[in-house]
């Protein structure tokens, strides 16, 4: 069961705070992702094995559970499913799951039913009971959002020839974004370009306005019907404005020439979160040297994570790089109302000099910048393997993240696992300590 939280002892601070106690934390199945809720509450999302969460019970299979920001359960549910990709949540509180799933699955009525693998969409009302239910076959899941007038959106890698509902995709696999509106019906799909493996990802978040943000990476040139944008040297990242019909409004193009933002390893998500002043922060690998438009950053290691923070028009405002020596990479992002960044994801560096360079091997690291890039915490969990997945900085100045991982990965409250212990979930918050 998920301790409660330790007791901040001071008024919830305006920045992000020096420094964070150890954590309340638990195991959750083999895998966890979280996303903010009103009134400072979390809904957690993840797949595996029977387990208690905040004092209820979840799994076998897709489970998803509304906690309050001490952890206590407030209701759980659970899908048969074979994993979780991504969660969403909205200011009315309505939760929205993607994953994948083959067989049947059965949700509130509504039966899913799949010969294959294939991508589910749930969403859930603020009483966890579910309001939509569809199955995309032959998609893989990467990113969702939901609008203010309940349209979900979609990112995912898609078979060759699919048809999602709005008309025929293209003849090539690769990356798409679709849209399934408030009553289960598909308005409109487009592709993002061709791929031949799961190495292309993207990332999509919602503006209050009905209006949405994409993040990708391509290859060589895509057109958005806003100009041609080409790729300097392998994998560039694209990012997108799409109006409330899935058409691009703006799109401008990020990267040197070397990869950035693939999905080769284990850890490494592109991320978007929105700032409330309406700056987008897109989250990334970067495999070489790379300028994104303020100035060259020198990457350390394989790879480096780095965060770019754009203007409403999509130009950059700043950007910098977290890593060390070894392949480091952000599998979460996020942005609270002070404009401050949480950021969470995999260290394998040697050297402990920095963000992200956590001194061991398959390190699960967390840092937060201040709304101007500026390093304000940092902090590394040495495990057998530890890869955070998303984050979450609360309204009281907490910080909770989510991921999964191996071993004895220790969030100074004791160890989740033994040196023998597989492939696990893990939940942490850790409160808000002033100085």
């Amino acid at each position: 069961m998920l301790a409660a939280a330790l007791a901040v002892g001071c008024a919830a601070p305006s920045g992000p705070c020096a420094h964070y106690g150890p954590a309340a934390s638990a195991r959750v199945g083999d895998e966890a992702r979280i996303a903010p809720l009103p009134m400072g509450q979390l809904a957690l999302a993840g797949s595996g094995d029977a387990a208690m969460l905040g004092g209820a019970s979840v799994g076998p299979g897709v489970f998803v559970a509304r906690l309050t920001p001490s952890g206590t359960a407030l209701w759980a549910r659970t899908f048969a499913g074979s994993r979780v990709g991504a969660i969403a949540t909205d200011e009315t509180g309505r939760i929205a799951l993607a994953g994948t799933f083959s067989g049947t699955l059965d949700a509130d009525g509504s039966s899913l039913v799949a010969g294959t693998d294939a991508a589910f969409v749930l969403v859930l009302d603020a009483g966890g009971h579910v309001e939509r239910a569809h199955a995309f076959a032959g998609v893989f899941p990467w990113s969702i959002a939901l609008g203010p007038d309940g349209t979900v959106v979609l990112v995912g890698t898609v078979d060759a020839g699919l048809d999602l509902g709005a008309g025929p995709l293209t003849p090539a696999r690769g990356l798409a974004v679709v849209a399934l509106d408030s009553l289960g019906v598909v308005p409109w799909s487009r592709f993002l370009g061709a791929a031949t493996a799961h190495d292309t990802h993207g990332a999509v978040l919602a503006e209050p306005d009905g209006t949405f943000v994409i993040a990708f990476s391509f290859y060589e040139a895509i057109d958005l019907e806003t100009g041609t944008l080409t790729s300097v040297g392998g994998a560039d990242v694209a990012v997108a404005r799409l109006d409330a019909q899935g058409r691009a409004t703006l799109a401008r193009r990020f990267g040197g020439p070397a990869d950035e933002g693939l999905s080769g390893f284990v850890g490494e998500r592109i991320g978007l979160a929105r700032a409330p002043d309406g700056r987008i922060a897109v989250a990334l690998a970067a495999y070489g040297d790379v300028d994104f438009g303020d100035g060259p950053h020198a990457v350390r290691g394989p790879a480096d994570g780095a965060v770019l923070v754009l203007d409403p028009t999509l130009a950059p405002v700043w950007s910098r790089t977290v890593g060390g020596d070894g392949f480091d990479a952000i599998g979460g992002i996020a942005v609270d109302d002070a404009g401050d960044i949480g950021l969470v994801g995999i260290s394998e560096s040697r050297s402990a000099d920095g963000a992200f360079a956590c001194g061991a091997p398959d390190a699960l690291p967390i840092a937060v910048l201040d709304r101007d890039g500026t390093l304000a915490y940092s902090a590394c969990y040495p495990g057998a393997f530890a890869a955070g997945h998303s984050v979450v900085l609360g309204p009281d100045g907490a910080l909770h993240v989510a991921g999964f991982g191996e071993g004895t990965l220790d969030f100074g409250a004791g160890p989740l696992g033994d040196a023998s212990t597989t492939l696990y979930g893990f939940f942490a918050s850790f409160a808000a300590r002033c100085q």
